[in-house]
């Protein structure tokens, strides 16, 4: 396999390590670790030897920070949730104008 696809995808993955670092979305968070997580998988698959360790430790990286901001993105959708429910909630007990 070419070494190029493989490097463009771990110097894609280093990217978003930061951007999801500095993203004020907890949810932002986890999608960008996500998808570090996943580039940085396919890299250490389809890379050299030198590529593939880079690739492995920006994918502890990303899974370490995903697992360390995901009870905020829990936290964030369960609010989100109660705030949809509660207003569907008010709305359906408002009468209908004539």
């Amino acid at each position: 396999m070419r070494k190029k696809p493989a490097r463009v995808l771990l110097v894609v993955s280093v990217v978003l390590v930061p951007l999801g670092v500095i993203v004020p979305s907890p949810e932002g968070v986890l999608l960008f670790m996500s998808l570090a997580g996943i580039f940085s998988s396919i890299a250490a698959a389809l890379g050299a030897k030198g590529i593939r360790h880079t690739a492995l430790v920006v994918l502890v990286v990303a899974a370490s920070i995903a697992v360390w901001r995901y009870p905020d993105a829990k936290r964030s959708v369960e609010s989100w949730q109660r705030r949809a429910l509660e207003t569907s909630t008010e709305s359906q007990e408002k009468p209908a104008s004539e």
